[in-house]
């Protein structure tokens, strides 16, 4: 119960710092970028939720405490947050690296918020389908709710969002299995990952080379606008939280499921694997709901920054 204990106290300064978030951005959402911070804001708040009432249950469970079946569906209803968010979260930031990219490339494209708009509901209701896909699976094939050790094992310490609809089409072998598992990670997680390290670079291009030109006074980027130089640097931290805490991920989803890939051995996974994958799957998207929310508020104006930081602060103490 120590790693969830450590993931109720990230998650609760997760929940503090993003609703920071959230309040400073709500004014100036009007503009794209505060827009993007806030949806960004909303997501890892839902995180931080979903872990924290996941914690919660993980420890009750390992504690040996019996859940009634309310309990039973609210470790249902922390899978949905958990799995939902997280993947909102990741595809919010993949827009975010790409419109500032775009901002930095192309000082003057204005990018269109509604065609990002569509594209933020249709990727929620994608995920939100499949999660309660998985939801409902749980509820009614693998009857769960007589066994709380396997629920949290498979919702909490193993999650594979999506695996109700793929188990479905594909063969249930165990290199298949490893295939799968692997899909169902690497399209919301190392795929959007990959693409922010890759813009990413694009924007550090675009930065040193404007800091070493003299004469297009005009860039958005130049020496002469500090605060828009000061907001492409933000989100490349932004942007550089979110790739390392997916290499992060996929470090550890490798550690695991590496066998799976290559062999046709269904292995049982150790209490020690399913701690890597719970690191993988829920703590370092954690780190990043807490971390980024973290650099958004150091970088603003220095007025709300100390002041939201205090109030953390004392929110802590209390």
């Amino acid at each position: 119960g120590i790693n969830a204990e450590y993931g109720m106290l990230l998650a609760v300064l997760a929940i503090l710092l993003n609703s920071s978030v959230i309040c400073t951005y709500w004014s100036t959402s009007e503009s794209l970028v505060p827009l993007l911070y806030l949806c960004n804001g909303v997501a890892d708040l839902g995180c931080g939720c979903g872990v924290l009432l996941q914690s919660i249950l993980l420890v009750l469970v390992l504690g040996d405490v019996e859940l009634p079946y309310e309990g039973s569906i609210l470790v249902l209803i922390s899978y949905f947050l958990t799995a939902f968010f997280t993947r909102l979260s990741s595809f919010i930031n993949l827009l975010l690296a790409v419109c500032r990219s775009i901002n930095i490339a192309n000082p003057f494209y204005h990018v269109q918020r509604c065609p990002l708009k569509i594209a933020m509901a249709l990727y929620a209701a994608l995920w939100a389908g499949i999660a309660v896909s998985d939801c409902y699976s749980f509820a009614t094939k693998h009857k769960i709710f007589s066994d709380d050790v396997y629920l949290m094992e498979s919702t909490a310490l193993k999650p594979e969002v999506g695996w109700s609809i793929i188990n479905t089409i594909s063969y249930k072998t165990a290199k298949m299995n490893g295939v799968n598992s692997f899909i169902l990670f690497f399209i919301p997680f190392v795929l959007p990952a990959v693409m922010c390290f890759l813009l990413m670079l694009v924007q550090v291009y675009h930065l040193q080379k404007s800091a070493k030109s003299t004469s297009s006074s005009s860039s958005s980027v130049s020496s002469s606008s500090p605060s828009a130089r000061r907001s492409a640097i933000t989100i490349l931290l932004v942007t550089c939280v979110y790739v390392t805490s997916n290499i992060a991920a996929l470090v550890g989803w490798l550690t695991v499921y590496r066998r799976d890939l290559i062999t046709d051995t269904i292995h049982q996974s150790t209490w020690i694997e399913l701690a890597v994958l719970y690191f993988s799957s829920i703590s370092c998207p954690l780190f990043s709901a807490f971390l980024i929310p973290l650099i958004l508020l150091l970088r603003g104006s220095s007025k709300s920054s100390w002041s939201l930081l205090n109030s953390v602060k004392q929110s802590l103490h209390s």
